[in-house]
């Protein structure tokens, strides 16, 4: 692994995507900083720069929401991008808060999993995970499946499978299967088998298909 993260992402070369509403050490929220940005998908994963490390979410629901203060506007017949041609402040006033849970970090130049030492702070910058380091985080951790526990309890396979699909574009389809099988390994080992015939069934049956 070459790639310095944290310095990459305190270089500025990519834009960030949002600021840290709220967190605690097993996941955080946050919202967007610009209203018409491509919405990001159920299942994928962000980064969140703590200054001296980073912590790494999966995006797990998302709402839109009115900031306080906002009153409705009387053209309700106008779409969205008409109303805010006509009054910019609506970008001011509306956003998306995502809701995320941490599954790894970086600190010291090293990839860690689970929760992070550190929760994230209000407002700090969150961006989306780029490429390499979804290879990375996933190849230095040995394909390590144990943060599907709280999704498996859940039962909310959506997200599950959704996260699969994202990971599909970043890792092999061996690799994906690698980590499919720590799933399996996980609910056995955290005496959750009731749950794997879902997981077979939801994920599973995906994954054949490749």
């Amino acid at each position: 692994m070459s790639l310095d993260y944290l310095g990459y992402y305190h270089s500025g070369s990519l834009r960030p995507i949002g600021k840290v509403l709220d967190s605690d050490y097993s996941g955080f929220q946050f919202y967007t900083l610009r209203l018409l940005e491509r919405r990001l998908e159920q299942g994928s994963l962000v980064v969140v720069d703590l200054g001296d490390g980073l912590v790494i979410g999966l995006v797990s629901s998302m709402r839109n929401v009115t900031r306080r203060g906002f009153e409705p506007i009387s053209k309700t017949e106008m779409g969205l991008t008409d109303m805010i041609s006509e009054t910019g402040e609506v970008e001011d006033l509306v956003t998306t808060v995502y809701t995320c849970r941490s599954i790894g970090y970086y600190s010291e130049g090293v990839f860690g999993k689970g929760g992070p030492p550190k929760a994230p702070l209000i407002y700090q910058l969150v961006y989306e995970a780029t490429d390499s380091l979804v290879k990375d985080f996933y190849r230095n951790t040995g394909f390590d499946a144990s943060y599907i526990l709280g999704i498996a309890l859940r039962d909310d396979w959506a997200t599950l499978v959704n996260h699969f699909k994202y990971l599909s574009r970043h890792l092999s389809p061996e690799e994906l299967k690698r980590l499919f099988i720590s799933g399996l390994k996980v609910l056995g080992e955290a005496d959750l088998s009731n749950r794997i015939p879902a997981y077979i069934r939801e994920v599973g049956s995906w994954l054949r298909l490749l």
